[in-house]
């Protein structure tokens, strides 16, 4: 029993000054807030161009759809002469 907290005091006495030492400092966690800051703006600037991609594409669904149509009906007609 006394070799066992012996060892659990001599793995603390180890560990808590790594643990310690391993802690972000203030500037690190600065230095971190505005990294995410910067990859959200980042990220909300790409979701706005994604949905101007969507919207021109959906334009330009339409106006092939339209271009099809008008085409079939050419054809239609090109078959009745």
């Amino acid at each position: 029993m006394q070799k066992t907290i012996h060892r659990i005091l001599a793995m603390s006495v180890l560990l808590v000054p790594l643990g310690l030492g391993a802690c972000a400092s203030q500037s690190d966690m600065d230095q971190l807030r505005s990294e995410v800051s910067k990859a959200q703006a980042e990220a909300a600037a790409a979701k706005a161009e994604a949905a101007a991609a969507k919207a021109e594409a959906a334009a330009a669904n339409a106006r092939a759809d339209e271009a099809t149509k008008k085409a079939s009906r050419m054809y239609n007609r090109s078959l009745r002469k």
